[in-house]
């Protein structure tokens, strides 16, 4: 233990650069990459050589295993909120802002979801949990789910084929087959925003932008 402590103390100070090094190495952004990797590898570490020091003690010898994976257990949620916000920071600095930024939304919430579901498949393994009668239970618990939230599910993937054909972007002046127009004011996950001649905002679901005629006046 005396010995993890000093390797956590210079392992707090240098970690830093050594990450700093490694994006630089790989071209990754420099700045928000430490920040994010500093406290998940210094609690792994620490999870390590905490462990290391407590092997030796009879008096856990019977509960060494639940020790072992409450350790994973904790590892894996500190890495899974890292991940989560490592995903999150790369999605915004690559798609957001340099692709397009009513995809950035839609690809993060995607992330979030398999990094957690992947998380949750660890943490249950780790335990011996099996979990294939969750799955089934899960595939029958996402189809009720998808029957009520299958306006949002429509409006969901109505985005998506909208931004693959580029339909449309913020400030085109587009008209609807039910005679409304305006401005595009705003794209989001689930409608989009048109600001009228009038002045009023009118929101339009995309699912319903998606099964119908559009004329772009924009771009003619």
């Amino acid at each position: 233990l005396g010995i993890g402590i000093i390797i956590l103390f210079f392992l707090y100070f240098i970690e830093e650069y050594i990450i700093r090094w490694i994006a630089e190495l790989f071209n990754i952004n420099t700045h928000a990459l430490p920040q994010l990797l500093k406290w998940p590898i210094i609690t792994s570490v620490g999870l390590i050589i905490l462990y290391a020091g407590l092997q030796p003690l009879e008096l856990l010898q019977p509960y060494i295993l639940v020790v072992q994976n409450s350790f994973i257990t904790i590892g894996v949620l500190v890495w899974l909120y890292a991940f989560v916000r490592i995903g999150n920071t790369i999605i915004e600095n690559v798609i957001t802002k340099k692709i397009d930024e009513s995809l950035g939304p839609i690809v993060e919430n995607v992330w979030d979801i398999v990094v957690l579901v992947g998380s949750i498949g660890i943490i249950f393994t780790t335990w011996g949990v099996n979990i294939t009668p969750l799955l089934a239970s899960a595939g029958v618990f996402g189809i009720v789910i998808g029957f009520a939230a299958r306006d949002t599910i429509a409006n969901f993937f109505g985005s998506i084929s909208l931004y693959i054909d580029k339909t449309f972007e913020k400030g085109d002046y587009i008209v609807i087959d039910d005679n409304t127009q305006g401005y595009v004011s705003d794209i989001s996950i689930r409608s989009t925003e048109i600001r009228t001649l009038e002045g009023d905002i009118v929101a339009v679901p995309n699912s319903k932008l998606s099964n119908t005629v559009i004329r772009n006046k924009s771009k003619p």
